[in-house]
């Protein structure tokens, strides 16, 4: 194996040539029909979904969850994506970076958003302790 680190600034254009057999990424974490329809739609070829995964059932089973309009529909839709996922071993999870905030006494307790990773979404309902 051949490990090549690039700046993030170069890595994206490096990814985009489809030169490589594997990469470690990180990415920002919403909800998992967020990331599946991000990197697992057949039409995000070949980037985001630099894996190349190519499925018509996947891509079915995602509009599915994402058009749901209940929570039993679009779970069941995106556990099938991520079970097939799964099975094909394109992922492996190296690590899960969990949400830390620290706050002071003077604040009323910081409730955290975990917005692409961000703890405190604009700081909107930051305020004072009375």
């Amino acid at each position: 194996m051949q490990i090549q680190p690039f700046d993030a600034t170069v890595a994206w254009g490096k990814m985009a040539t489809q030169e490589f057999d594997m990469f470690g990424m990180s990415y920002p974490y919403v909800s998992s029909g967020d990331a599946l329809n991000l990197y697992f739609r057949s039409e995000n070829m070949p980037t985001p979904n630099r894996m190349n995964w190519d499925d018509p059932e996947t891509d079915r089973l995602l509009e599915a969850g994402m058009t749901a309009t209940d929570d039993a529909t679009r779970a069941e839709s995106y556990g099938e994506v991520l079970q097939k996922v799964h099975e094909a071993a394109v992922w492996l999870p190296l690590y899960h970076e969990p949400m830390t905030i620290a706050q002071s006494t003077e604040l009323e307790t910081v409730v955290p958003h975990n917005i692409y990773g961000s703890g405190l979404y604009k700081g909107l309902g930051l305020k004072y302790a009375e």
